[in-house]
């Protein structure tokens, strides 16, 4: 949180990711926060099943966040259609914790017929065609009050509904931020660290390699935003960037490493973005 100068809000995205080895099923559940296009890993558990996660893992999870820094620096919880339930959705609203989650169209709500309860999707046919969506409709779902919004994208072949238990200005573009843990997995495993190659089965100790993963992804995209200021990262035809600046920053600590000996000041300018942390420490 030092190392990116997190202040104001957080936007927490709540999401699993998982692998075989073997007959082994590999479970993560994480935690992140979602800053300019990626997901900074916050907290984390391996669990000892496959499949979704228990309403008790993710109490868990969140309540290593609000013991860390409290409910009032939480703007939103991001999660997708696995992350729902009437307890899950009962504890989060009890908690005052906000969330936008997804959840499937053919959920039974009640509020959007008169003396009956009938599938959201049932909305969707109220929708304006030119403007595709909609936002902040109040609904009672499994008897809780919510509100649903709704975009319905020509690209896609299913609309996106989510949910929320407050009054947000533009839900589903926050919720699109849930994205960013899936860079962050993306980063963790194929594009970056390969995570999943390990051969280690036992939870504590993959608990512990993600820990070192998690400093090193954070260490990489940190110098990478840094010296893509002092060299911009070139430009593909589509104007989409040829690296990610994790990928910038990644290159740059493997190439200084392996030139320790011969350059060790380049090795000395990777490590400066930790100056921040430094700073910060000696004035407290």
């Amino acid at each position: 949180m030092n190392l990116f100068s997190l202040k104001g809000k957080f936007v927490l995205a709540l999401d699993r990711t998982n692998w075989k080895w073997g007959k082994k099923h590999i479970n993560i559940l994480m935690l992140s926060c979602a800053y300019l296009g990626i997901g900074i890993p916050l907290f984390w558990m391996v669990l000892d099943r496959a499949g979704n996660s228990s309403k008790k893992d993710r109490i868990h999870l969140l309540e290593r966040a609000l013991e860390r820094f409290g409910i009032e620096k939480i703007e939103a919880l991001l999660a997708d259609r696995e992350f729902i339930g009437e307890p899950w959705f009962c504890f989060l609203i009890s908690n005052k914790i906000p969330f936008i989650i997804r959840v499937k169209q053919g959920f039974m709500a009640g509020g959007i017929c008169k003396g009956c309860h009938v599938p959201i999707k049932t909305l969707i046919k109220t929708i304006d065609y030119r403007k595709r969506k909609m936002v902040n409709y109040p609904i009672t779902l499994w008897g809780l009050p919510l509100y649903v919004s709704i975009h319905c994208s020509k690209k896609s072949k299913e609309p996106m509904i989510v949910v929320s238990n407050l009054l947000f200005e533009n839900p589903i573009a926050l919720y699109r931020r849930r994205w960013e843990i899936e860079t962050l997995f993306s980063c963790l495993k194929t594009r970056g660290f390969c995570m999943q190659d390990t051969h280690m089965t036992e939870g504590e100790k993959i608990e512990k390699l993600i820990f070192l993963l998690a400093i090193a992804f954070c260490w990489a995209y940190k110098i990478g935003s840094l010296k893509a200021k002092e060299e911009p990262i070139a430009l593909k035809k589509h104007g989409r960037k040829t690296k990610s600046l994790f990928r910038k920053g990644l290159d740059l600590i493997r190439r200084s490493l392996f030139s320790l000996v011969r350059n060790f000041s380049q090795f000395m300018s990777v490590l400066s973005c930790f100056s921040s942390i430094q700073t910060i420490r000696s004035s407290m």
